[in-house]
């Protein structure tokens, strides 16, 4: 019995410090080491007397009450954050919409102020065109005159 009893504390030292190791790295390992435990600690109770086995088994069942509230209240709390994501992407969602639609809008209007000021620059240049071509008439017609005014002095 003594020789059972080393080995299983053997065996308990190697699980706990596997465990152990695996607890810093993830917290579920971690319970589900716990959950080892008192499985572990429930199958030696059994060696005990009535009394003391229920003493364990209540405190046990404290245990999971308490580990079910903190699985509870971590729900709980993913629930929150969950809603809080959903909640900072739908406004991150509305005013990149917001921004893009105005941005849109914005640029319309300078293509359409734009577009407005090409057609005056157009209209005016062109107006401009004409009147240079009425002037260079009217030069061409004075130059002929003057031409035939010469030629006919000189004759």
């Amino acid at each position: 019995m003594q020789q059972y009893n080393d080995n299983n504390n053997q065996n308990k030292k190697m699980l706990n410090q596997s465990l152990e190791s695996d607890k810093s790295i993830d917290p579920e390992k971690e319970r589900q080491r716990q959950l080892i435990e008192r499985q572990k600690s429930i199958e030696e109770s059994i060696h005990l007397n009535v009394k003391d086995h229920m003493i364990k088994l209540d405190h046990h069942l404290l245990e999971l009450n308490k580990d079910l509230e903190n699985s509870k209240k971590d729900m709980s709390n993913l629930r929150m954050e969950v809603i809080t994501l959903k909640n900072n992407h739908q406004t991150s969602h509305d005013d990149l919409s917001t921004f893009i639609f105005n941005e849109t809008a914005r640029l319309q209007l300078d293509l359409k102020k734009r577009t407005q000021d090409m057609l005056n620059d157009f209209e005016f240049y062109d107006a401009q065109l004409k009147t240079l071509k009425e002037d260079k008439q009217k030069l061409d017609d004075v130059a002929e005159k003057l031409d035939k005014r010469i030629i006919s002095q000189c004759i």
